[in-house]
């Protein structure tokens, strides 16, 4: 009884292995109807108007972080401060 199921699973498991095989879809390639320096003058116009939306223009780009104008000194007092008043701050309530 054995040997049957395992035949029949083995059966199956070919017969459905050729589900996957099928031929490619072949593509055709349309091309476009702007030169490459069209095309890069465009791009230099988007980017100046601010047109571009680089989020999804450049994969991993990030806006530079500007410096900052407070001193470090301003910055060390206030958390000094902040941590001597014991305030509630509902942000990071944990809920």
């Amino acid at each position: 009884m054995n040997i049957k199921h395992i035949l029949s699973a083995t059966a199956v498991a070919i017969a459905s292995t050729g589900a996957f095989a099928s031929e490619a879809t072949q593509f055709t390639d349309l091309g476009g109807n702007l030169s490459r320096a069209e095309v890069k003058a465009e791009l230099a116009i988007a980017q100046a108007n601010g047109a571009l939306n680089r989020a999804s223009a450049l994969y991993g780009y990030f806006e530079p972080q500007v410096a900052s104008v407070r001193s470090r000194d301003a910055v060390r007092a206030e958390a000094q401060m902040a941590a001597h008043s014991n305030t509630f701050n509902p942000l990071y309530s944990g809920a």
